[in-house]
């Protein structure tokens, strides 16, 4: 099985960015599941407050994270697509043009 490494490239640009935002979208989602944890342990009574649909604020507040944490998800995937392609043509353009100048 030989991997095709033709695709690497030696600029980490892209790479340290995907590092920066990683980490800025994880403590994120550190800070609102924390919240999740201060109320749950300080005030256990609160998460029996009734929220839209019928749901107490623990299930809402729980379900929310999920969804958070896929919107989180999804805009790390596209952010890092955007990153990769933006290096890629960055990557492609001078050797463009080097090929209209030999003709």
């Amino acid at each position: 099985m030989d991997a095709d490494h033709s695709r690497v490239t030696t600029n980490g640009g892209a790479i340290q960015y995907k590092q920066r935002l990683g980490i800025v979208l994880c403590v994120l989602y550190a800070l609102v599941y924390a919240g999740f944890v201060i109320v749950s342990v300080y005030d256990v009574t609160l998460m029996d407050t009734v929220m839209p649909l019928g749901l107490n604020l623990a299930v809402f507040y729980g379900l929310g994270l999920i969804v958070f944490a896929l919107v989180l998800a999804m805009f790390y995937s596209r952010a890092c697509a955007l990153s990769e392609g933006r290096e890629a043509a960055g990557a492609d353009a001078p050797a463009a043009a080097g090929k209209g100048r030999d003709a």
